[in-house]
């Protein structure tokens, strides 16, 4: 009798380690498939991740073209408006010029008229 309890024991004790590696192997099985699933996860985080890099970069890029040719345009407008306010100071002083020959040639028909006017005073005096 106590070989045959020996026996089953050991009978049920095969049977639990036969479970216990049937449990186990499906517990490896989920867990690769774990992994599998985790690695998907990974990479397709790294592609969004790489894709949003790529995105930002290309945000940067054209806002930097864009500033640029804003910077550009404004340095043009800058130019322009320069240029234009050179001209008007040039036609200004031009003007200015002219005014001040105008006003020296006033001067000067003054002058001679009042140095005609002292040789009659000159010339009336000398008849008294």
């Amino acid at each position: 009798a106590a070989a045959a309890e020996a026996a089953a024991r050991e009978t049920q004790g095969r049977a639990d380690v036969r479970r216990g590696d049937f449990v186990l192997g499906d517990a490896v099985h989920v867990t690769e498939e774990a992994i599998g699933v985790l690695e998907l996860i990974v990479e397709a985080a790294l592609a969004a991740g790489e894709e949003a890099s790529a995105r930002h970069a290309h945000e940067r890029a054209s806002a930097s073209a864009r500033h640029a040719e804003e910077v550009a345009s404004l340095e043009s407008e800058i130019g322009r408006l320069q240029a234009e306010m050179d001209r008007d100071e040039a036609k200004l002083s031009l003007k200015h010029i002219n005014s001040l020959h105008e006003g020296v040639s006033l001067a000067e028909e003054r002058q001679a008229a009042a140095e005609a006017a002292m040789e009659v005073a000159e010339r009336a005096l000398e008849e008294e």
